[in-house]
């Protein structure tokens, strides 16, 4: 739920700065973990292979998504004089 909240909050600050970029990376990510969460519950209750994978796949696109977001937005930061 956490998980959730924090991306969330990430999107949100995302479309405050009016980054396109940064906005579609950081909604990857939040769909990525909802799926990741789903996957996750619907493994507990069948422990089937798929939901494994679906699960594994979720988390991976979001992590990259996440590691993306930080290079960019770390790419826009000008440095003070």
């Amino acid at each position: 739920m956490i998980l959730i909240i924090s991306a969330t909050t990430a999107l949100v600050r995302s479309v405050l700065v009016h980054q396109p970029g940064l906005i579609g990376i950081t909604s990857l990510g939040l769909a990525a973990i909802i799926v990741a969460a789903l996957s996750g519950a619907r493994f507990v209750g069948d422990a089937s292979n798929t939901s494994s994978m679906a699960m594994a796949i979720g988390a991976g696109i979001a992590i990259g998504a996440y590691a993306l977001v930080l290079f960019i937005a770390g790419a826009r930061v000008t440095p003070r004089a």
